[in-house]
């Protein structure tokens, strides 16, 4: 009788990773919000929060099938911003709190569960390219997998299914440059098989832009436009994509329906920097870049704009020679740099830098190769057109007379 005990006992006490996601729907953190979770009354994860931003921000924690879990919320600023999620080793949701604008609470006796054949955790996406990227992921326990991905948004059962590999990371080849992709991974256990993981998100590289005038006016109905990225420096703020700049300011893009815009309404010194893509300068004779921008101050508030550059993907941003405002600029003014140091792998970063003004807009970004027409150039071919003009006239008239 004792041997079997000593078994079940030994059974239950296997554990497996649950989880709990913390979110904010502000996007500012918990506000000094904190969850703790219990494990048979026992602290497993103590004054857990989101220090900054929207999330989802996934802690772990190891609890066997069976084990009491407690989830004990203290409030914080704004609570009624903040939710989470427990989760049991196979991903199914034990219990949620906060969703819908509502304060959380605390959520009592939920209980364990270690599925048969677990599901992995941890997906990651490394040495991406142009075409393509190696697939991670921490095992459940089993030594053969199914992958399934396709394009960003895909429905499951949709997708590409890679079934009973054993390789970890898998290479994963044949993509399309400047897409983005969704995959999934599940543990095949020999009979049993996992629930899935993900999706886990990737975007493959952009082939470098070897055709200019490069030209971007943002109009992609309000999103990033394609093979452009965004650097978070400091906090997390996004740089959006409307009609002009917050509250008006200005009141119309520069050209066309959307321009790009940095602003925070409620934090100072958030830092984003919004990149371009690659860019092929290694044949240029005279690089430089033309844009326009404004930042009105909202009423003694200026926010700042500089843009940097660097001459690899690995490389270091510089700071491009006097491309730094700090000051009240209340309506679009156009800016030419020349790009120093052109190389074929070439980059340029608006940094915007919110401080409670009306906001960074930038818009018309070109960038061009080659030396621009100068100005005298401009009058003397206008001048050629008039006279060109008044002979044909002139010859006109007299054949008419």
């Amino acid at each position: 009788m004792l041997i079997p005990l000593l078994g079940l006992m030994s059974l239950k006490a296997q554990t497996c990773q649950h989880s709990v996601e913390l979110v904010d729907e502000w996007g500012d953190g918990w506000n000094g919000g904190t969850l703790t979770i219990k494990v048979n009354g026992s602290p497993v994860l103590t004054n857990i929060t989101l220090a900054d931003g929207t999330g989802p921000e996934i802690h772990y924690f190891d609890a066997a099938t069976g084990d009491d879990i407690d989830a004990d919320y203290t409030a914080g600023t704004w609570s009624n911003e903040n939710e989470y999620i427990v989760k049991d080793g196979g991903g199914s949701v034990l219990g949620q709190s906060g969703q819908g604008s509502a304060t959380p609470v605390d959520i009592l006796n939920m209980v364990g569960n270690c599925p048969a054949c677990l599901p992995p955790t941890g997906q990651s996406e490394t040495n991406i390219t142009t075409s393509t990227a190696d697939l991670g992921w921490t095992t459940g326990g089993a030594t053969t997998w199914d992958i399934e991905w396709g394009p960003a948004g895909f429905t499951q059962g949709a997708g590409t299914t890679i079934t009973g590999t054993t390789t970890n990371p898998y290479p994963l080849a044949g993509l399309t440059a400047g897409n983005s992709y969704d995959w999934y991974v599940r543990d095949d256990c020999g009979g049993d098989l996992s629930d899935w993981t993900g999706p886990g998100t990737f975007s493959t590289l952009c082939n470098a832009i070897t055709s200019f005038p490069y030209f971007e006016g943002f109009e992609n109905g309000g999103l990033i436009p394609d093979c452009w990225s965004q650097s978070f420096e400091t906090g997390t703020i996004n740089w959006g994509f409307q009609a002009g700049g917050h509250n008006g300011h200005p009141a119309a893009p520069a050209g066309g329906s959307y321009n790009a815009l940095l602003y925070s309404p409620s934090f100072t010194d958030r830092v984003t920097k919004l990149i371009t893509p690659a860019l092929d300068l290694s044949g240029a004779t005279f690089p430089h870049l033309i844009f326009k921008h404004a930042q009105a101050v909202w009423p003694s508030d200026q926010d700042e704009l500089r843009v940097y550059y660097k001459t690899s993907a690995g490389g270091t941003w510089t700071l491009l020679p006097g491309a730094e405002w700090t000051g009240n600029i209340p309506d679009w003014t156009t800016e030419m740099f020349a790009l120093p140091d052109p190389s074929a792998d070439y980059y340029i970063a608006f940094e915007g830098t919110a401080k409670y003004g009306y906001g960074v807009v930038i818009d018309d970004v070109r960038i061009e190769a080659t030396p621009p027409v100068p100005l005298s150039n401009w009058a003397i071919y206008l001048g050629i057109f008039f006279i060109g003009a008044t002979m044909v006239f002139h010859f006109v008239r007299r054949r008419l007379a």
